[in-house]
C-alpha cells in the first residue's frame, strides 16, 4: 500500500511540475533524433546532490555554448533500430547500415572532443566514452555516406571496378560499330542505345524486327518498339555482367568481414551513440 501511495505521490509531483511540458519542449529542440530516447527517460532527480550535479553540468554546457562553439551535432541519424539485433547476430548488414552507422559514430567522436574540452562536468563525462576515431577511419574506406561500397574496401574490389569500366568501353564500341551500319540505323525508332535489365539495348521499330539479328529483352507497351540486343554485341556484354556479379559477390564479402570487426567493438560502439 505504501508503495502504490508513493507512486501516486510522484506522479502528482511530476504533474504539478509540468514535467510532461517541460520534456515536449525540450523534444521540439532536438537536433538529432538520437535525442528523443534520453529526454522521454528524463526525471526529476532523486535527491538534491543530484539535482546539483546535473545543474552544473548544464552550467558547463551552457558556458560552452557561450562560447561561440556549438555541439557538432549535425550529420548524427538514427542506428538503434537494429543495431542491438545486428550485435546479437540477428541482422544482415548493409551498405547503408555501414554509412549510417559511420556518421553517427563520427559526430559522437566530433562531440566527445567538443566535451572534453568544455569544464570538469562534461570532460568528466566525455572521459567515460571511448575514443572512436579509428573505427570511424576504418568506416570511412569502406562506404561513403551514401551507402555506397568504395574502392577501398578491398583491392580485389578497386581491380573489378576497373575491369568492369574496360568491359562498358567494350559494349560501347561494339554498340558503335552496330549503329554503323546505315540499314540498322534505319529500323529503330531512337538512335541512342538503352540498357534493360541490365543489358545494352536498341530501340528497334516492331516492324523491322528482323532486320536487327540479336536478344529481344523487352517491348514498349504499345508494342511499337522493341528492346534488342545486338548479337554483335552479346559477349562482350556477357563479359561486363559476368564482372558485375563478381563485383556484387565481393562487395558481401566485404560487409560480412566489416560486420565481424565492428561485432568486437559493441560496448565501445553502443556507447558511443548513447
Amino acid at each position: 500500500m505504501f508503495c502504490r501511495m508513493s507512486e501516486m505521490s510522484d506522479s502528482f509531483d511530476v504533474d504539478a511540475l509540468e514535467f510532461q511540458a517541460v520534456r515536449a519542449l525540450l523534444i521540439s529542440k532536438l537536433a538529432t533524433p538520437l535525442g528523443r530516447t534520453a529526454v522521454e527517460a528524463l526525471a526529476p532527480a532523486a535527491t538534491a546532490e543530484q539535482a546539483q550535479e546535473r545543474l552544473d553540468a548544464v552550467g558547463a554546457l551552457r558556458a560552452r555554448i557561450d562560447g561561440g562553439v556549438g555541439m557538432p551535432l549535425s550529420g548524427a541519424v538514427e542506428v538503434r533500430s537494429w543495431l542491438r539485433r545486428f550485435f546479437d547476430g540477428e541482422h544482415a548488414f548493409q551498405a547503408q547500415d555501414a554509412a549510417d552507422l559511420k556518421r553517427a559514430l563520427r559526430t559522437a567522436e566530433r562531440c566527445r572532443r567538443w566535451c572534453l574540452a568544455a569544464a570538469a562536468p562534461l570532460a568528466s563525462f566525455a572521459q567515460q566514452v571511448p575514443a572512436l576515431q579509428d573505427l570511424v577511419d576504418e568506416l570511412e574506406q569502406l562506404v561513403d555516406d551514401r551507402g555506397e561500397v568504395l574502392d577501398t574496401a578491398s583491392a580485389k574490389l578497386r581491380e573489378l571496378r576497373r575491369e568492369i569500366e574496360r568491359h562498358k568501353r567494350a559494349v560501347e564500341s561494339a554498340m558503335a560499330g552496330v549503329l554503323a551500319i546505315g540499314d540498322v540505323r534505319r529500323c529503330l525508332q531512337a538512335p541512342e542505345p538503352s540498357w534493360r535489365n541490365g543489358r545494352p539495348v536498341l530501340q528497334v521499330k516492331a516492324d523491322y524486327r528482323q532486320r536487327v539479328r540479336g536478344v529481344l529483352h523487352d517491348r514498349s507497351a504499345s508494342g511499337a518498339t522493341l528492346f534488342v540486343e545486338p548479337e554483335a554485341v552479346v559477349e562482350v556484354a556477357n563479359r561486363l555482367g559476368d564482372a558485375r556479379a563478381a563485383e556484387n559477390r565481393e562487395i558481401n564479402v566485404v560487409l560480412a568481414d566489416a560486420a565481424r570487426g565492428l561485432r568486437r567493438y559493441g560496448p565501445q560502439v553502443g556507447a558511443g551513440v548513447e
